[in-house]
């Protein structure tokens, strides 16, 4: 009888080592928090063997309410005698900024755990207060600069330093190129324009033809052919006859444009001298004396 009881007792053992399903806490402060702040809340479940966690009841890291949000959860075992020893690291981020100091509530874990022979046990882990202050007095001084909101600054003005530089250089550029065109095409044609030959008989012709001293007939023609030969010779520096033409315009070729209506002036003016033949069109020896006049001005 004594060896049965001693037997039955050895067969007990085994049982009374297995631990019970059992969950314990290390909470964070539970004040001295403010938005922004980080609080890990770790959870440790003595786990008997033969049940095992239910992932399905675990939290899902992510927004819980307008106050919390859960950032992290990290997940550890280790053996411990008759079964396992659950760890759970939970993270949580306050994102509340109150006017005044306020309790918010750490949720409430309920675990699930699964047993080979289709039993189920939970084991829950209760709330946990956080008092989030807030990050200024509810009521600011009325101090200068600490009352109601004061008005936005005005930005701060961009450095155009740089740029300021590069538009100064571009308008001095355009001031050179403008004063060089101007010289060209305004100062120097009146500075010199005793020394244009075309340009003084373009003003001589035109000012004969407002007095009505310049006739449009044959006689009118002649003169204007006589001042033209005039200009020609005066702008190539010697008296310019037709084989003298095209040195002429090699040396200012601003003139070459004009090399057909020249020949065809030559042609004529010796018809009209020389064999008595009708002079040409003095309307068209005017518009050739004008092209003669502003090709000398592009030619500056």
């Amino acid at each position: 009888m004594r060896w049965l009881v001693l037997l039955g007792g050895f067969a007990v053992l085994p049982v009374m080592a297995q631990p019970a399903l059992r969950a314990s806490t290390e909470e964070p402060r539970a004040f001295g928090y403010q938005v922004g702040a980080l609080a890990e809340r770790v959870v440790h479940v003595d786990v008997p063997a033969g049940l095992v966690l239910d992932a399905g009841s675990l939290p899902t890291p992510g927004r819980l309410s307008a106050a919390l949000d859960l950032r992290a959860l990290a997940r550890s075992e280790q053996p411990i005698e008759g079964g396992t020893r659950l760890r759970l690291a939970l993270s949580f981020q306050v994102f509340a900024a109150p006017v005044a100091a306020r309790v918010y509530e750490l949720p409430a874990l309920k675990l699930r755990f699964d047993g080979a022979s289709g039993r189920s046990e939970d084991v829950r882990v209760e709330s946990w207060p956080l008092v989030v202050a807030p990050l200024g007095p509810e009521d600011a001084s009325p101090r200068h600069g600490l009352g109601e909101l004061r008005p936005d600054l005005p930005p701060p003005p961009a450095d155009t330093g740089a740029w300021r530089a590069v538009v100064a250089v571009a308008l001095a550029v355009a001031a050179l190129c403008g004063g060089g065109l101007a010289l060209i095409y305004l100062g120097l044609p009146w500075r010199n324009r005793r020394h244009r030959p075309f340009g003084v008989a373009w003003r001589e012709l035109q000012a004969r033809r407002r007095r009505g001293t310049l006739s449009e007939d044959a006689a009118g023609g002649l003169e204007i052919a006589r001042r033209l030969h005039a200009a020609l010779n005066a702008s190539a520096g010697q008296v310019l006859f037709a084989e003298d033409l095209e040195a002429w315009l090699a040396r200012a070729p601003a003139y070459a444009p004009l090399r057909e209506d020249l020949s065809s002036f030559f042609a004529q003016s010796r018809a009209s001298f020389f064999a008595a033949a009708p002079v040409a069109d003095a309307r068209w020896l005017l518009g050739l004396a004008r092209a003669l006049r502003d090709a000398e001005r592009g030619s500056a």
